[in-house]
């Protein structure tokens, strides 16, 4: 679930990055798949014990899958997806699955191959943007599409804080160590790209205020992981009961 849910946090980031630099062209979502599962496989593997081609390649797949669920689904999705616009959608999301796919097998075996040390906050912290991301914006297509967002802002908001503090939860859970803030964090790079596509009129103090909080829910979600499941480290550390002689 994890990786499924970095690899369409990846591909919104990417499509959103190409937007702001004005790289746009009918081969744009391709590429966006591919870097977005890229980063997605490449993060599992630095942070947890994968094997390249099973993990990583099916969450690149499933990744592709959720998506063709949500756009069958829900009548009013959050954005345009290139499958639904294709006059072969099917075909097209067949395509998107083997580049995805292939996109975080590549990013897997890459990041087995040159890594060598244990991955820093920086890696956590992108991990957990890609994980906070896919999850967020799974919820709020979710929302869209159910015409729950159009009813009241207040649900729009809870649901936005639960998929963040569940993101935190999960990405957590992937890594050895308990970092709450860095598997949080990435709530604050998703807060500052909102608010710099919707919020250009708010204070900096104001925003960067906004995306601390998101932050806080998101390392909130780290805290539930290490409170409700055994950190593998402590269960790995935990010492042997005494031998009692008879």
């Amino acid at each position: 679930m994890v990786g499924t849910l970095a690899v369409i946090g990846g591909f919104w980031l990417a499509i959103r990055i190409s937007q702001a630099l004005q790289l746009q062209s009918e081969w744009t979502p391709f590429v966006a798949h591919f870097i977005g599962a890229f980063l997605a496989g490449a993060m599992m593997v630095a942070h947890a014990a994968l094997r390249p081609w099973r993990e990583p390649l099916a969450a690149g797949a499933a990744a592709i899958g959720v998506l063709a669920l949500l756009f069958i689904v829900l009548p009013e999705p959050l954005f345009s997806w290139v499958a639904t616009r294709s006059a072969h959608p099917w075909l097209m999301a067949f395509a998107l699955a083997g580049v995805s796919a292939g996109g975080a097998l590549c990013g897997a075996l890459i990041s087995r191959r040159v890594t060598t040390t244990a991955p820093g906050t920086a890696k956590l912290l992108l991990f957990s943007a890609l994980t906070i991301t896919g999850c967020a914006v799974t919820v709020m297509h979710v929302a869209f599409g159910s015409g729950l967002a159009t009813e009241t802002r207040g649900w729009l908001l809870l649901l936005m804080l639960l998929a963040i503090v569940f993101a935190g939860f999960l990405t957590q859970l992937m890594v050895p160590l308990y970092r709450p803030w860095a598997s949080g964090g990435g709530a604050i790079v998703l807060a500052l790209i909102l608010y710099a596509e919707t919020g250009a009129t708010r204070a900096a103090a104001s925003a960067l205020m906004g995306s601390v909080i998101l932050g806080a829910f998101g390392a909130l979600g780290a805290r539930l992981a290490r409170r409700w499941v055994r950190p593998p480290e402590e269960a790995a550390l935990e010492p042997l009961p005494a031998a009692r002689l008879h």
